[in-house]
């Protein structure tokens, strides 16, 4: 009996004891260098957490879960290099300092999550999405909150999207970025810059005669006097090849086509310009010829059987139209062996004529002239 009443406190001692030392190792999970180490993520167990530096080099994917806030305090910058920070529902992203720059570039991203009371991004500079000179990427996907403490500089090659809310201390600067994914509310004490085109999408693609192809549609146009379509070979340099007229101020969609008499492996971007003088940038595309130099369909001309040549990671639809461009038949496999039972199945009904077959693959797309005889 005197055994069991002297384990019973040990017993309690000892169970405090694992309890004050989990407590300690979870406060030691908080990362000691942010930027070296990961992934990270920050939980509501060991917020907040916070680092520090004079430009730091973020390379490292971070989640900062609900409940969760980390604050990144850098006397230039905190750089998100090529990685992903994702800022969920209830969780808080702060970058102060002196500096208090983000910036987001070679293809790294920013998601803020949205919901009650949504994702909360905090900065006391500017935030860049993309690099001024628009040779590479980055973006930021809002669908929750953003104070800017500077400004905002989405420049070329950078994207914005999301359905959130951004308020920005300064100026809004659209440097020729990409904001067609954009639905959400922004606001600045400066300079707000907004397209005074709606353009929904802006495509390129390799036609049947070795020309660039060129689409682009606009939702609403608001004083558009047209657009000078520019090409470039390093996505730097660009100049004028054509202009395209617009129809002015208008509330419903318009679709637009060019034909770029150049070669193939080109940059691409519209310089939308208004009646005024005033110009904004579209975002800008790169259109190569390695899906025609990768994929292959024979015979041509053809009777009732078509063979793909290529892989299957090359394909994901194809559709046929005639030459007025009605759309005649659209693929549904998922496979290329489902994708060619279904073409031959389909051109087995077709009369004998010249018809397009277009092919895509999700990042560009290809149209072949064939003959069915």
């Amino acid at each position: 009996m005197k055994e069991t009443k002297l384990f019973l406190p040990l017993l309690a001692i000892f169970l405090v004891a694992i309890l004050l030392g989990s407590k300690n190792n979870l406060q030691a999970q908080c990362p000691a260098d942010i930027t070296t180490g990961g992934p990270h993520t920050i939980t509501s167990a060991i917020s907040p957490c916070s680092d520090s530096g004079d430009s730091m080099n973020g390379t490292e994917d971070i989640t900062i879960e609900n409940g969760a806030t980390l604050t990144l305090t850098v006397t230039t910058r905190y750089r998100v290099n090529g990685a992903t920070i994702l800022v969920e529902n209830g969780g808080t992203l702060i970058v102060n300092g002196s500096g208090g720059l983000l910036v987001i570039v070679n293809g790294g991203s920013l998601i803020v999550e949205g919901g009650t009371p949504g994702g909360s991004l905090q900065t006391t500079g500017n935030l860049n999405i993309g690099n001024p000179a628009g040779s590479n990427s980055g973006s930021i996907q809002l669908d929750g909150n953003a104070q800017v403490g500077g400004s905002l500089n989405l420049n070329g090659m950078g994207t914005i999207s999301g359905s959130g809310t951004i308020t920005v201390t300064e100026d809004i600067n659209d440097n020729g970025g990409d904001d067609t994914g954009w639905t959400g509310n922004e606001s600045c004490s400066g300079t707000c810059d907004d397209l005074p085109v709606e353009l929904t999408s802006f495509t390129g693609q390799i036609a049947m005669d070795g020309s660039t192809l060129l689409n682009w549609q606009t939702a609403s146009e608001i004083n558009n006097k047209g657009f000078y379509v520019q090409n470039s070979l390093d996505g730097i340099s660009f100049e004028n090849i054509g202009f395209v007229e617009g129809y002015g101020t208008i509330n419903t969609t318009k679709n637009y086509t060019f034909h770029a008499i150049t070669p193939s492996n080109w940059y691409y971007r519209l310089k939308q310009i208004d009646y005024d003088g005033a110009f904004e940038y579209s975002k800008t595309i790169y259109v190569s010829d390695e899906l025609g130099r990768q994929l292959d369909i024979y015979p041509n001309p053809v009777s009732n059987y078509m063979k793909l040549r290529g892989h299957s990671g090359l394909v994901n639809k194809l559709t046929i139209t005639n030459l007025t461009g009605q759309t005649l038949w659209t693929s549904t496999a998922l496979t290329f062996e489902g994708l060619e039972n279904e073409i031959n199945e389909f051109l087995s009904d077709l009369k004998p004529s010249i018809y397009l077959i277009r092919i895509d693959n999700g990042r560009e797309s290809l149209v072949k002239r064939i003959e069915k005889i």
